[in-house]
């Protein structure tokens, strides 16, 4: 039996929506910020990009002390700190004036608005309230990064245009405040018990199947941890792949500008690439209960690379916008798929400590995705030669995710 109505879903919801502005306002709607801030600063395309692998190096930092944070407070207060964090960031970026300040600004408090409210906290809310349906659940709230990914490069690249850069930011930070803090504080408890639940909403513990590999895994160190395959698989596949997403969608609104494209239809070409993001999410999170991770990660990553070869073959709009769609696909599954690995490989208890060490491995591998591109623009003139490595990359990291699920 279960209850009427499980609260686990309301926790699904709030993470949904933390994760919505955690990554739409931080990396999601950076590429229509890149000319501005260009323009406005007199840095060249390079620095700016590299702002963001900024971003990406602090969350490197940062994510260790997640797992800190929520052991020695709360979920509940991790993700207050991280969307404070990040509606502060967002505040004083209205007032930089140079290159280095906003450099600062996103690899401090943005990244730790992104680490401490986004992906870690959301993924272990989500392993510890749900069993049997944490697929469903885990590809659900993992979409909500993609909706703020989709919504926030044509609401910012709108306020941008009426007002101006710094004040997007501070509209933006203000909305983010009064949505976000008060669900948190409301809604979020770290375990169902909390509430006198148990996951999946059953009314017994014993409809609760065995997960991981017990209790034992609650004492595994850090260096057990390292050892084990798992984590530089996932770290590898995943981390390319959000690499190369993150190298495209920080790029895009350049690259439409620089075809001959407005922002504006720029910054539909993000939204588009992160609303397909939600199909693979859903999908993917769906068919992971059925079909092997490491082939759906294989079928993910080939995906993304055709995707980039379409945006690579033509400038047209329209070619365009079906490899952003392709790219959005396939990219969408990584983090559930992420979660879902990890959920399985280790208990409940291990699950935010596991994630806290994998998710700067990731990180850093994702730092050069973006700039790289950046840099062999302002030496070429153009975004063809990233976008023909980035497709290749793509599709090697995809034979080796099929490889990984051969040996198994």
């Amino acid at each position: 039996m279960k209850t009427p109505w499980f609260h686990g879903w309301n926790i699904v919801a709030v993470g949904f929506l933390v994760q919505m502005f955690a990554v739409g306002l931080s990396s999601g709607s950076f590429s229509v910020f890149v000319l501005p801030l260009e323009r406005d600063l007199g840095a060249s395309r390079f620095g700016v990009t590299l702002i963001h692998s900024f971003l990406f190096l602090g969350m490197v930092l940062l994510a260790p002390l997640v797992q800190i944070l929520i052991s020695k407070t709360s979920l509940k207060i991790c993700m207050l700190v991280g969307v404070s964090s990040l509606c502060l960031g967002l505040s004083l970026m209205s007032a930089a004036n140079s290159l280095y300040q906003v450099v600062g600004i996103y690899a401090l408090l943005i990244a730790a608005g992104t680490t401490f409210a986004g992906t870690i906290p959301s993924s272990t809310l989500v392993v510890n309230w749900f069993t049997r349906l944490r697929g469903r659940a885990m590809g659900i709230s993992t979409v909500g990064a993609s909706l703020g990914s989709f919504l926030a490069p044509p609401v910012a690249a709108f306020l941008i245009f009426h007002l101006g850069w710094r004040e997007a930011c501070l509209v933006l930070a203000l909305v983010c405040a009064l949505v976000a803090l008060p669900l948190i504080w409301w809604i979020i408890d770290t375990h169902p018990q909390a509430r006198g639940l148990y996951p999946d909403g059953d009314l017994t513990p014993s409809q609760q199947p065995h997960q991981g590999d017990g209790s034992a895994q609650q004492t595994l160190s850090v260096a057990q941890i390292l050892k084990r395959p798992t984590y530089w698989i996932v770290a590898c596949l995943t981390g390319l792949g959000i690499t190369i997403q993150k190298g495209v969608l920080v790029n895009l609104v350049p690259l439409a500008v620089e075809s001959g494209h407005t922002a504006m239809t720029g910054a539909y070409l993000v939204s588009a690439l992160t609303a397909s993001m939600v199909i693979g999410k859903l999908g993917i999170g769906a068919a992971a209960d059925r079909i092997a991770p490491y082939r759906l990660f294989f079928a993910a990553l080939l995906l993304c690379a055709i995707g980039v070869t379409v945006i690579a073959l033509r400038p047209e709009y329209g070619t365009l916008m079906l490899g952003s769609i392709l790219l959005g696909i396939g990219s969408g599954g990584f983090f559930p798929l992420l979660g879902l690995v990890i959920g399985q490989q280790f208990s409940r208890a291990m699950f935010p400590k596991v994630m806290g060490l994998l998710m700067p491995a990731i990180y850093l591998i994702t730092i050069p995705g973006a700039p790289v591109a950046g840099y062999l623009y302002d030496r070429t003139g153009s975004y063809q030669m990233a976008l023909w490595v980035y497709a290749a990359i793509l599709a090697v990291t995809a034979v080796g995710a099929l490889i990984v699920q051969e040996k198994r």
